[in-house]
């Protein structure tokens, strides 16, 4: 059992830094009209929608649909497509697909990809540049409601870049379709804006795609057509465990000994970094979940969620009132110290937290957050709820990320 947690844009998009319309501090999230128990949570870095899954293993999409990416038809009088969706709509799977199970989402900048517990694939939204995988346009770009995704062979593994897809099949191969997207070889996947991960059976890490900003992690920053194996994690020690792209950044997990790599540009102006180079600050800490938005990153670790990301931030990182919106450097969640957080998923200006509600401790650490509660027309103001900060002076710092018996 799990509790879903939110903080960030109320619109889910990042076309407001008006703090009334951002939740900055984490909120336990409540849907009008719908009482489901919630186990999953998945977005992506270009994406301003999501997918929740329950615990039957349905899907349900939450956020904008201007392009059909929630499964659902656009309103063509409308010029958002029917508005942003607030409260969650169910995804249903087509004809004799229907009671599949749905085990992980994925998200891209107007397209939605879906994994069953039976290895099929079925996507929705924007196939303007192939990305649906679904064949020649024929005249139309949106798909909706859900369609299956004819594949070579079953898929264990997917993820929706900004305009293309990637899938892992049963065999290891890496198949892609979309925009400017090739090759071949993989065990798992991650997608950014315009480049892909690949982790293999053998732990190590794989890149493709634009090699702007070093986010390949090849030292120079050439584009790449087919998957390349990262110099920096070739040698035995180093046996990767997850991986997560940026819009133009990477990361890589080594969970043997709680090791976080960085590569690529985390912010506009910043520092590049052509090859993988740990994070320091992040050491000893056992990674959970890695979500990355734009510019901002969270992740679950331990009992505590910590991100950082520079200004402009949208409530993303969840600091709460009276602190800085954003920060260069790893701070802690402070209202979510103590939990177990399993999952973290970043669109391009939210963050969801799937949160353990296993036991009595679990519920009363859960208890002591704020709620918001959301109806199609708006916000409904519960209990508890955490109110915006008054515009300040000058702004407290979060608590930083620092390790117990670590100096």
């Amino acid at each position: 059992m799990a509790t879903l947690v939110f903080c960030g844009s109320k619109g889910f998009d990042r076309n407001s830094t008006d703090e009334s319309d951002q939740l900055i501090a984490p909120h336990v999230l409540r849907f009008a009209g719908l009482d489901e128990e919630w186990s999953a949570a998945f977005s992506g870095p270009c994406a301003s929608h999501a997918v929740l899954l329950n615990k039957q293993g349905e899907a349900f999409g939450i956020g904008h649909n201007e392009s059909s990416q929630l499964g659902s038809l656009v309103d063509s009088a409308k010029p958002d497509g029917g508005g942003t969706q607030l409260v969650p709509v169910k995804m249903e799977l087509p004809g004799v697909y229907k009671t599949e199970k749905i085990i992980k989402a994925s998200c891209g900048k107007a397209h939605t990809l879906l994994l069953t517990e039976s290895q099929h694939v079925f996507a929705c939204g924007l196939h303007e540049k192939g990305q649906l995988g679904l064949g020649k346009l024929n005249g139309t770009q949106l798909f909706s409601p859900l369609k299956r995704v004819e594949m070579p062979e079953k898929v264990v593994a997917l993820a929706a870049g900004s305009e293309f897809s990637a899938f892992v099949g049963e065999s290891g191969t890496l198949y892609t379709c979309g925009w400017s997207v090739y090759g071949q070889l993989g065990h798992d996947v991650a997608c950014g804006q315009h480049h892909t991960l690949v982790l293999d059976e053998n732990e190590k890490v794989w890149s493709f795609g634009f090699g702007g900003y070093g986010r390949l992690g090849h030292k120079q920053p050439n584009d790449e057509m087919r998957p390349k194996l990262i110099e920096g994690f070739a040698k035995p020690m180093f046996k990767l465990s997850m991986i997560s792209a940026g819009l133009t950044c990477s990361y890589a997990a080594q969970s043997s000994n709680k090791t976080l790599f960085f590569w690529g540009k985390a912010k506009q102006g910043g520092e590049v970094t052509t090859y993988p180079k740990p994070i320091y600050d992040l050491q000893q800490w056992t990674i959970h979940s890695i979500g990355v938005s734009y510019t901002s990153t969270v992740i679950a670790a331990d009992n505590s969620v910590i991100s950082f990301g520079p200004s402009p931030a949208f409530g993303e990182l969840g600091y709460g009132a009276g602190k800085s919106k954003s920060s260069t450097t790893p701070q802690k969640m402070e209202s979510m110290d103590g939990m177990m957080t399993k999952q973290v998923a970043v669109g391009s200006a939210f963050t969801f937290l799937v949160v353990r509600n296993e036991n009595e401790a679990d519920a009363a650490s859960i208890s002591k957050l704020p709620v918001h509660e959301l109806t199609n027309a708006g916000a409904k103001k519960s209990a508890g709820t955490e109110e915006a900060a008054p515009k300040r002076k000058a702004a407290a710092k979060a608590a930083p990320a620092k390790k117990k018996g670590r100096k």
